[in-house]
């Protein structure tokens, strides 16, 4: 009887010691307890909220900036958007209003072009692409001012007169300025350096006005620049030694022999020796008589060595004589220079040698 209840006891306390490992787990108490870690970035985005979309253009916006006197206009923009904390933004789209873009936070952008533009600027966090904002600015982009400036070779001098006007204006790149020289208050010419021709003796007024499309509608404009110049009756020659120093000794008027038709050109520059080009074809050096021209427009040019070239249109009239004269123009002041320094290193020459000569005698 003791051995058989001995072998029913090991397999119920068998069955016990399993169900007291099922209904009980083995922990140890040094163990840490596991808990669940949510990234910060889905903690944040659980309430995402849509970005402040800002953002500034140094040009023109900038004072301090330089204004281009002409295209390219370069403008550079800062993004100044704002987020909500833990979700920051991870992209930019910018559209410039010209068909350019950019995906920069600070884009550069060029212009070809003066105008108006809407710059259009979409941002984005991280928390997807719903959570996006976008602002626009319009921004006017216009160049410089320019200012009006320019020179005549003379102020003064006998009919008939030739003015050589040299533009000095500032801010006037060529390809987008237009200027207008004014004979008093009559628009006379829109060259840049345009030849001034008077044959009757009186007081008159050259000014000159510059405009560039692209300067800002409504913005301050510069005066025009004016110089007074006085034509004296032929033959006469101003006190202060200004104007043409040559004396004509045809009348703009006289009658002369020749081919029917045609017509004589006298020319007279201060100084002389300039050669004389009508129509592109040399005709001899200053001064010289011209006959037998057919009646009408020619082009006349003047070339000196030293002194800037000048064209002049003349119109020739059919058995008279039209007399042109003219002070030209230094290209600078340098070639007057040289032969004084020239004269200096002469004179130290000598100087030198003398004092040498000088201390050879006092020795023997």
């Amino acid at each position: 009887m003791i051995q058989r209840s001995s072998r029913h006891t090991i397999p119920a306390i068998l069955l016990v010691l399993l169900v007291c490992m099922i209904l009980i787990p083995c922990v140890s108490a040094d163990a840490p307890t596991p808990t669940a870690t949510v990234p910060p970035l889905l903690l944040a985005c659980s309430h995402a909220s849509q970005p402040q979309a800002s953002f500034t253009c140094n040009f023109p916006g900038d004072p301090s900036a330089k204004i281009p006197d002409g295209p390219p206009y370069p403008v550079n923009c800062f993004d100044n958007s704002s987020s909500a904390p833990g979700q920051p933004i991870d992209s930019w789209s910018w559209e410039f209003g010209d068909g350019g873009t950019s995906t920069m936070q600070n884009p550069e952008h060029t212009y070809s072009g003066a105008g108006q533009y809407d710059i259009r600027l979409t941002v984005t966090t991280e928390c997807g692409s719903k959570y996006s904002n976008t602002t626009v600015n319009s921004m006017s982009i216009y160049c410089s001012l320019p200012e009006p400036a320019f020179t005549t070779n003379v102020t003064e001098g006998s009919a008939p007169l030739a003015v050589q006007v040299t533009d000095g204006s500032q801010n006037t790149p060529e390809n987008i300025t237009t200027w207008t020289y004014w004979l008093d208050s009559t628009p006379f010419s829109n060259d840049r350096n345009p030849v001034f021709f008077f044959s009757t003796p009186g007081n008159y007024t050259i000014s000159q006005t510059v405009w560039k499309d692209c300067i800002q509608t409504g913005s301050y404009s510069y005066p025009r620049a004016i110089y007074a110049i006085k034509v004296n009756p032929p033959g006469y020659l101003s006190s202060d030694g200004k104007g043409t120093s040559t004396i004509l000794t045809l009348p703009t008027t006289t009658a002369v022999t020749g081919v029917p038709g045609n017509g004589t050109l006298s020319v007279i520059t201060d100084p002389a020796g300039a050669r004389i080009f009508l129509d592109n074809v040399l005709r001899g050096t200053s001064p010289a008589t011209v006959p037998d021209l057919p009646a009408g427009s020619h082009t006349l040019l003047l070339e000196k060595e030293g002194y800037h070239n000048m064209t002049i249109p003349v119109l020739i009239n059919a058995g008279k004589v039209t007399g042109f004269s003219t002070t030209l123009t230094p290209v600078s002041g340098d070639s007057q220079i040289l032969p004084v320094i020239a004269l200096a290193v002469i004179i130290f020459g000598v100087a030198g040698a003398l004092i040498y000569l000088y201390r050879k005698w006092k020795k023997e």
